[in-house]
Order: structure tokens, then sequence, then C-alpha cells
């Protein structure tokens, strides 16, 4: 495992921490505690308004059943392509909601169509902050004021960028995020953030299970067969929040940047993530002349892994990766072009 060299989009980078002891007891109560105060922090917002989750999409179809008990509402689903997701949503239509599906990766024409699709009328609209099929980054204050201007509710799936670039959560109404990426954490131990205003309009029953902890067990309890993922994710958070948030950002923009820069003057390669730093993240996506699959299984043969959507290769960038794994990445790429 230590061997290969992670840039794809679905395993999380490796945090490598010292234990001190063989055997550590786990607090049910104080981990989660802890996981709610971190998670706060990261986004800069109150612990009340934290919500754990395993599955955060889940979750979201819960609280959307609670904030909204009315089957009249419209739900706007805009999603890269079909996957759990957008199944997940899709159940609202047998409850009588009026759903509305837009799949494509992102790009500035296709968040206009978007915004032309709010601007229809929709009650709820859910979003990727970043498409990880081509590292497009939404602009969440247009977006959001679009929303506000039409009594909209935004909902922002922001997994392809906790931990990596900063969040404004005044611009979004609730959020979402999966816990691994650059959380560095292993799965199910997901994240909500819901403002004020959708507090004040869940059911009392939703309220007193995710959102008054204290002296509430049962939502501790409800978590307890993913403790050992959370005390995980503590440790991250921690590491995520002494390095800075602001510092993670500056170096996930300029480690893109370069292979942005250099895979972009080859002629066999065409950059699909957008050059400027507002629009992106920490994915840089490409293709070209060339057979995507034999390059991928050609740098999975030198260790190195990236991923895969169709015709276009995927490189997922980690504030922890080095200079030096940047450059063996890129060569390694120039080199695979030249074999395949």
């Amino acid at each position: 495992m230590k061997s290969y060299l992670y840039f794809d989009i679905v395993t999380s980078y490796p945090l490598r921490i010292q234990k001190e002891n063989k055997y550590v007891q786990l607090n049910l109560e104080t981990i989660l505690s802890k996981a709610c105060e971190l998670y706060a922090k990261l986004l800069k917002v109150k612990q009340r308004n934290i919500i754990l989750t395993p599955c955060p999409y889940y979750s979201i179809f819960e609280l959307i059943l609670s904030a909204y008990t009315h089957f009249d509402q419209s739900i706007f689903i805009c999603r890269g392509k079909y996957d759990n997701t957008v199944s997940f949503f899709e159940n609202f239509s047998a409850l009588g909601y009026n759903v509305r599906i837009k799949l494509g990766y992102g790009s500035h024409a296709a968040e206009e169509e978007s915004l032309e699709e709010i601007r229809k009328g929709n009650n709820i609209s859910f979003m990727p902050h970043v498409y990880p099929e081509n590292g497009f980054k939404s602009d969440l204050g247009l977006v959001y004021d679009v929303c506000k201007a039409y009594n909209n509710i935004l909902i922002v799936d922001a997994t392809y960028s906790i931990g990596a670039i900063k969040i404004n959560t005044n611009r979004l109404d609730v959020l979402c995020a999966e816990s691994n990426h650059w959380l560095m954490s292993p799965p199910a131990a997901g994240v909500i953030y819901v403002s004020d205003k959708i507090i004040k309009q869940m059911t009392p029953k939703f309220i007193k299970l995710y959102i008054d902890r204290n002296p509430t067990p049962s939502y501790f309890t409800w978590l307890h067969p993913y403790l050992a993922m959370y005390d995980a994710l503590n440790k991250s958070l921690s590491s995520i929040l002494e390095e800075g948030i602001d510092n993670i950002e500056k170096r996930v923009l300029s480690l893109t940047q370069w292979i942005i820069d250099d895979l972009g003057i080859n002629p066999k390669i065409k950059i699909l993530t957008p050059s400027s730093k507002r629009r992106r993240a920490g994915i840089v996506a490409f293709s070209g002349e060339f057979d995507a699959s034999k390059l991928q299984k050609y740098l999975t043969k030198k260790k190195i892994i990236i991923s895969r959507e169709n015709r276009n290769l995927i490189i997922s960038v980690h504030y922890r990766h080095t200079e030096e794994e940047i450059e063996k990445l890129i060569l390694t790429i120039r080199e695979g072009l030249r074999q395949i």
C-alpha cells in the first residue's frame, strides 16, 4: 500500500498517525461530540448546526421530508452523472414531489442552464460544489443569489471540496459531504450542515434526534457502529485545522496549476478542468488522442493510481502530496503516452 501513489478520487489520502498505545478505549459521546466540534470549526459554524451521519444523502432525504411535509414541492437535482445520490432523490417522485434531474459535467454553460431551471420555480435545488468528473467548481455565490431571489432552498454536495478549499456556508442553506477524499478519513463518517433557517422548518421529532443532542442519547447510540470511523476522522480534522484551510487551499491550487500547466503543453492532452482558480479545487481532468484505459493501466503498473471516467482521466491532488510525487506523476504520464 505504502509503495503506491494515490491520485484517484476514491481513495482517502493516508494520514499516518503514530499510536502511543496498542489498545485505545473509545468513548462514544466524547468522540462524536469532538467530531461535531471539529466539523463546526472547519466550516466556521455553530455546533448545533452540525449533523453527523454515515450516509449524508439518505439523511438529506430524511431532512427534506422533515422540513417539507407538504408533497407539492418541486426538487431540482444537478449532477455530473447518474449515481446513488440521484437514485435517492428519485424516491421523492413516489411521494408526490415533482423531481427534475439534470445530468452533465460542470461548465459555465451547464451552470447557466441550471440557473434557468431554478428560475422556473423549484422549491429545493441540489448541486455539487465541485464536479468530480472534470473538477469544475460551482459559483455558490451566484447560485445562492438566484435561489434566494426565487425562494429556493440550496443544498450543496461538498464531498469533493471539503478539506481542500474554503467553503462559505453563508452562501448555502444545507451542506452535505462524505468523509473520505480530502478529509483523509474512512467512509461512513459524513456530515450535514443545516442553517438556522432550515432548522426552524423541521419537525420536532427530527430536531430531537439530529439537532438537540444534549441530553438526548439516541443520536449517539444511532452512530455507535461508526465510532471507529469518527475516531479516525477526528485525527484527520485536527490535522487539517492545524495546517489551516487557507494554507491547504493555497497549496492545492498551486499543485493543480502545476499539473495543468505541464500537461497542457502536450499536444496529445486536452485539459478539461478550468485554469481559473475561482473555478477549480483539487481535481484535474484530461482527455486527448490516446487510449485512456491503457494509460491508466500503465500508471497502475508504475504504482500510480488515478481515476477514469469514460475517456477522461482524473487526478485528485491532496495538500500532503509532495513536489517529488507530483513530478513523478507528470513524468510517468509523459512516459506512458510514448509507450502506449
